[in-house]
């Protein structure tokens, strides 16, 4: 089957394999993957805990046809009622020209207790990242589309503007990306 899958440059996916592994810990009860792609974080969590948004309907086709027992919608189908344990997010905010309204938009989805997780490229490694997206290392595409450039102090200021408490921040793949875990 021919994949519409996008945003694809050589190391996507051990880039994409590293970011899962690092939110893997802390995704718990349940999940809103937000930016969910093709859904690979759904086969980490039950299908009756799960719900996936994304905002290509190509994209959420493939997703369904990959996981067909969990649910995807595109992101304005979601119930502003309904509350996740996990808001989890991985490398979507630097796509979104508002990073504080988009966070705000989400965390409101966070039930008591809950959580919010994210990863984001670091800001001081955005000329690297450029760089390893002309040489197709990584997408161009997913470079071009680049927003709002994060690093720990916004990203800090971004959890307390919604109201949240940061509980873990940690730099991974050599300090190029961040991973925020912020609580409600």
């Amino acid at each position: 089957m021919e994949t519409v899958t996008k945003r694809v440059g050589l190391l996507t996916p051990y880039l994409q394999a590293r970011r899962i592994a690092v939110a893997r810990p802390f995704l718990a009860g349940r999940v809103l993957d937000v930016g969910c792609n093709v859904g690979s974080l759904a086969e980490l969590v039950p299908p009756d805990r799960y719900v996936g948004v994304d905002i290509d309907d190509e994209i959420l086709a493939e997703a369904r046809r990959e996981h067909p027992e969990h649910r995807f919608a595109d992101v304005d189908d979601v119930d502003p009622s309904e509350r996740f344990d996990t808001v989890v997010s991985l490398a979507v905010i630097e796509h979104v020209s508002d990073p504080e309204d988009w966070l705000r938009r989400w965390s409101a989805l966070v039930a008591p207790g809950g959580r919010v997780v994210l990863t984001t490229p670091h800001a001081r490694w955005e000329p690297l990242h450029g760089f390893a997206a002309k040489l197709r290392l990584t997408s161009v595409e997913a470079h071009d589309d680049h927003e709002s450039v994060l690093d720990r102090p916004a990203l800090e200021r971004l959890v307390e503007a919604v109201g949240l408490k940061l509980a873990v921040y940690r730099r991974f793949l050599a300090g190029m990306n961040q991973l925020v875990v912020a609580e409600r």
